[in-house]
């Protein structure tokens, strides 16, 4: 067999598996779908900076991070949309946690 030839088709053989593989790569997600995945929706942060960016740290509630309740995961979002509902559609560990709240912190 001639040498230029296997190498021609060595080449080939390169050039058809290096495009399998990037094909494959990019066949993994579609272009249109865009880049953040499908089905979770991005959180925004859950703290919130005070104007001097320490707080106070001798217990005044006027610090840096919003109060929420353990089951809500940090989820503020969702703590806002159960302030929205109704009482009687709230559900219990939210009603039960305002109302710790409400006796844990004096005013």
């Amino acid at each position: 067999m001639d040498p230029k030839l296997l190498n021609f088709t060595m080449f080939n053989y390169c050039f058809i598996a290096f495009f399998l593989l990037v094909a494959s790569c990019l066949g993994q997600r579609p272009s249109y779908a865009g880049r953040n995945p499908i089905g979770y929706p991005s959180l925004e942060t859950t703290t919130s900076s005070s104007a001097d960016g320490l707080g106070n740290r001798f217990g005044n509630d006027d610090g840096t991070t919003q109060r929420l309740p353990l089951e809500a995961l940090g989820d503020r979002d969702l703590v806002n949309r159960l302030n929205k509902l109704p009482i009687d559609k709230q559900p219990f560990w939210f009603l039960n946690w305002k109302a710790l709240e409400e006796f844990a912190t004096p005013g």
